[in-house]
């Protein structure tokens, strides 16, 4: 039996097609892939809303020497450690938060956690040079902090209420 073989030109129109279907084929999965990582990747870097204020600005308060921290013998700065002997208006105006262009003013109360009997301790409140008590709404944030008070160690809360100024 005599079976004709193909001509190379038909193989030529064979070997077009698969090259065009194997480039709409790479066209799909790259599309495919692009749309379901371009949405992911969009949303793992799409930054929450206020994380600048609870993260950024709020522990600058309670792990900067220039702050509130303690300052130990050898001077380390032991951090969510306040000393209440530096939480006061002066500490803040002066090295804490310097008068400046921000757009973020804030207030400051610490609070002995209730342990019983006997007087609750409290500090404050201390203000930034550009907080005003009316007008914008401020947003409170409560920081879980340890602070010194007459050589004694309290658990205690530092209450931050952030206003935006601009």
């Amino acid at each position: 039996m005599n079976l004709k073989k193909d001509k190379k030109s038909s193989s030529v129109i064979t070997d077009v097609l698969f090259w065009m279907a194997f480039a709409v084929a790479i066209g799909v999965v790259t599309s495919f892939i692009l749309g379901v990582c371009g949405v992911n990747v969009k949303d793992a870097t799409r930054i929450p809303e206020n994380l600048e204020d609870e993260v950024m600005l709020a522990p600058r308060f309670y792990n900067s020497e220039k702050c509130f921290a303690y300052i130990g013998p050898f001077n380390i700065v032991h951090p969510k450690l306040i000393d209440a002997s530096r939480f006061n208006q002066d500490t803040m105006d002066e090295s804490c938060f310097p008068e400046s262009e921000v757009s973020y003013s804030f207030k400051l109360r610490l609070e002995q956690d209730f342990e019983g009997i006997g007087p609750k301790l409290s500090f404050g409140p201390i203000k930034t040079h550009n907080w005003i008590d009316l007008g914008y709404e401020s947003k409170r944030i409560v920081e879980k902090v340890l602070f010194l008070h007459s050589g004694a160690i309290y658990n205690g809360n530092l209450i931050i209420d952030v206003k935006n100024v601009e």
